[in-house]
């Protein structure tokens, strides 16, 4: 990927209630509120939640990818209040031959069931293939996480199996462009 595609990537962008912005070292303390939360790190391997530091180790992976050109988590800051409500990037995938782009996602728990997840996802879906990233974008899913699954579903995604992934089965959900481009006129 070039320079001037993260460094687009990197800018600041807005949906209709959130805006998506890179992370930075300041965001490690309302991190913490998502990474000391069993309940929403459940679906965590086991080494990320018993891990003191996973809200710092967290946020310098994300910085050590947007320095690599990897893409990397955006934070999500709630329009009306300026809460910060969680984190979905786009990711490349290098686990996986061919590379893949995800868009992934993770809210604190106060900010579940309000449809930002949905809202953040469906825009980075649409960023990747407005910008001709990827001709697919997945999303890699704990089969438990009904909650994640829906959000991918939503995005238009299908599940196309399971992989390992972090050690641990998760559902494969894909959108192609050409199936995002029929589902786009199919809502106009």
């Amino acid at each position: 990927m070039t320079n001037a595609i993260q460094s687009q990537y990197l800018q600041i962008k807005e949906t209709e209630r959130l805006y998506l912005r890179p992370l930075q070292m300041a965001d490690i303390e309302d991190w913490q509120a998502f990474c000391k939360d069993s309940i929403a790190t459940q679906y965590f391997p086991s080494e990320f939640t018993a891990n003191p530091n996973m809200a710092k180790d967290w946020v310098e992976k994300q910085l050590a990818r947007y320095r690599d050109g990897t893409f990397g988590m955006l934070a999500l800051i709630e329009k009306e209040t300026g809460a910060y409500v969680g984190q979905c990037g786009l990711l490349t995938r290098l686990e996986f031959e061919p590379n893949e782009l995800e868009v992934g996602y993770s809210l604190i728990r106060e900010f579940w069931g309000k449809g930002y997840a949905s809202e953040a996802a469906q825009y980075l879906r649409d960023y990747a293939f407005k910008h001709n990233l990827k001709h697919e974008i997945t999303s890699m899913i704990n089969p438990e996480n009904k909650p994640s699954i829906n959000v991918a579903l939503k995005n238009g995604m299908t599940d196309t199996g399971l992989v390992d992934f972090f050690g641990m089965k998760h559902h494969r959900f894909c959108i192609t462009r050409d199936e995002w481009e029929k589902n786009k006129a199919e809502t106009k």
